[in-house]
């Protein structure tokens, strides 16, 4: 089962013996610094972990069903992992 914020928390908070609202401000602005460097740069890369890359998912044409239909380029992340992380996933 994948892990939502609030688990996520109770473990980071337990992770550095925290109270969980000193966790939950540490995570939220974390996960701000992050989002606002992946749209102020290219991405972002955590040495050993992942990165992020931003890319842009080029719009489509086509037609389904005899209807026609498109859609329009879409900036995106595209997700890689690294050494530390793939390894403990093993």
């Amino acid at each position: 089962m994948m892990s939502g914020m609030k688990t996520f928390i109770e473990a980071y908070a337990k992770e550095r013996a925290i109270p969980k609202t000193k966790a939950e401000e540490e995570v939220r602005a974390f996960l701000k610094t992050l989002k606002d460097q992946c749209v102020e740069n290219d991405g972002v890369a955590v040495k050993g972990y992942f990165s992020l890359k931003k890319i842009t998912k080029k719009g489509r044409t086509g037609t389904v069903n005899g209807h026609s239909y498109s859609t329009e380029d879409k900036k995106s992340l595209k997700l890689s992992i690294y050494s530390d992380l793939e390894d403990a996933l093993q």
